[in-house]
């Protein structure tokens, strides 16, 4: 489909000079819609005229009509009405300027150097007669345009029903599609429905089936739960009986290095607090820092094990092993 476009000036319509010419507040272009579009035109407004009113360009106006209008039909009308009152206007503006002819203009003066004493009543008979003329262009000029005014907005208003009546059937079309869709679509539930009233009796009887079945599955869990707890305290007091019993040989050795009997290594930390105690106990003051450390990790590794089994050390440094007994108040 061809798009139709017409081209105007480039330039912004400049407001007349003329001193009969009322200032006028602009209003934004985006602010026009297609009805005040229509109604500027059944009063004849121009494309200069509208181009004034929204101070903008003609090919601003140009690209918002196309907006209005992406339809290349409807806005070739538009484009068509923007024309025919420019010709109107044109006609009216030619009307005024002849009825003001040059001949009358020249008889006057020449009859005013011919015959001075007379130049003022020819001059007033100039003047009545181009007043005369001007007011007959004038009335018919209005009584043309007028007429063309009502026949356009006639035009307009059956342009506009047909317009509505077209978007009504197609309305209406759309709703009796989407009545068969809504008619169909309800066989098919109703159909479904039927069959899902009897699978969903179906499900019920195994549904309740099953629940029974998992009712009893939670009872004996419980039963299993609870026999699960009881063996594993019997299993911890086993275990506590086996580290009570059980005797933990640790060899300290003077780097501070721990290990078993069976020649495992055994990692263990010291702790500050203790090693802060120990450091300001007048015991030990005489004491190195290395040994006081050692001494520190030997009371920590007693604290965490002797909940657990019996533990002795055996010290590589004999300061150590002395530090340790009187500590203990051997």
């Amino acid at each position: 489909m061809s798009s139709t476009t017409v081209t105007y000036s480039g330039k912004k319509a400049k407001k007349s000079t003329s001193p009969k010419t009322v200032a006028r507040k602009t209003k934004p272009l985006s602010g026009m819609d297609s009805r005040a579009l229509k109604l500027g035109i059944r009063n004849g407004k121009t494309v200069e005229e509208f181009c004034l009113e929204h101070n903008c360009t003609a090919e601003e106006f140009d690209a918002a009509v196309k907006k209005l209008y992406p339809q290349d039909s409807s806005r070739a009308k538009i484009i068509r009405d923007l024309a025919k009152n420019s010709k109107k206007k044109d006609k009216k503006a030619a009307a005024a300027a002849a009825s003001g002819s040059d001949s009358a203009t020249d008889e006057a003066e020449i009859a005013a150097e011919i015959m001075p004493e007379a130049a003022d009543e020819s001059t007033s008979d100039v003047d009545a007669e181009q007043e005369t003329a001007q007011a007959e262009a004038t009335a018919n000029t209005g009584a043309t345009e007028e007429a063309d005014n009502d026949l356009e907005k006639l035009r307009a208003l059956e342009e506009e029903s047909t317009e509505r009546i077209l978007a009504i059937e197609n309305k209406h079309k759309a709703e009796f599609q989407k009545h068969a869709a809504h008619g169909k679509a309800i066989d098919g539930i109703y159909a479904q429905i039927g069959e899902i009233q009897k699978t969903l009796a179906e499900l019920t009887e195994q549904y309740q089936q099953e629940l029974a079945g998992a009712r009893q599955c939670e009872v004996n869990m419980t039963a299993a739960t609870a026999e699960w707890n009881a063996e594993r305290a019997h299993r911890e007091t086993i275990r506590s009986a086996i580290a009570k019993a059980s005797k933990l040989t640790i060899l300290v050795y003077s780097n501070g290095e721990f290990e078993e009997m069976n020649g495992r290594a055994i990692v263990t930390d010291g702790s500050d607090e203790l090693y802060a105690e120990l450091r300001d106990d007048p015991r030990f003051e005489e004491m190195r820092i290395k040994d006081i450390k050692i001494l520190s990790k030997v009371l920590a590794a007693e604290k965490n094990l002797q909940n657990l089994m019996t533990v002795e050390f055996s010290f590589e440094n004999s300061e150590v092993e002395i530090a340790y007994l009187d500590y203990h108040g051997d």
